[in-house]
């Protein structure tokens, strides 16, 4: 990627209240108008921020979020565009939770870089396989990942009877 303004950082070098409430209050440019308030659960950007990445476009200011904590430490001062949430298993799985693109964004291969990132961090952290989930009617989220190698095997009552989900695997 040749935008020197999009510069992706990791998640533990942010103030993990800040990420998230600024990440939730553009939930609709990331999701396309869905509530994914459940999938940003406060554990990802505190316990297991230390495999996420987000980029920012240098060139836009972040926008101010209603209820930000003055004196945070290290607040964001440029936009999030980008972001990946994941962690690696103690027994060698890399598992990325979350990766999403504005619709501002979309198409210049960040979610590829994000998770190019994380696999080659991934490996360093002993990981074996990568593996990821979406449910079977999210057919982006199917095509991307099968577009960057990842075999998909849907997988009945995952989530409970009659939430089947799909899971992307590579082995590494």
């Amino acid at each position: 990627m040749t935008e020197r303004h999009l510069v992706a950082m990791p998640l533990s070098s942010q103030d993990p209240i800040a990420v998230r409430a600024e990440l939730l209050a553009a939930q609709r440019d990331f999701w396309d108008g869905r509530d994914t308030t459940h999938l940003h659960h406060p554990v990802w950007f505190r316990q297991f921020a230390g495999h996420g990445l987000v980029i920012r476009d240098l060139t836009v200011p972040v926008a101010p979020v209603s209820g930000a904590v003055p004196g945070l430490l290290n607040p964001p001062r440029s936009a999030a565009v980008a972001y990946l949430l994941g962690a690696v298993t103690a027994d060698g799985i890399g598992y990325v939770h979350v990766v999403a693109a504005r619709r501002s964004h979309r198409g210049r291969g960040l979610a590829r870089r994000m998770w190019a990132t994380f696999e080659t961090r991934a490996r360093e952290a002993g990981a074996k396989e990568l593996h990821a989930i979406t449910t079977p009617g999210n057919t982006g989220s199917i095509a991307f990942h099968t577009a960057i190698g990842m075999t998909a095997v849907r997988l009945p009552d995952y989530s409970g009877p009659g939430e089947d989900r799909m899971l992307f695997r590579r082995t590494l």
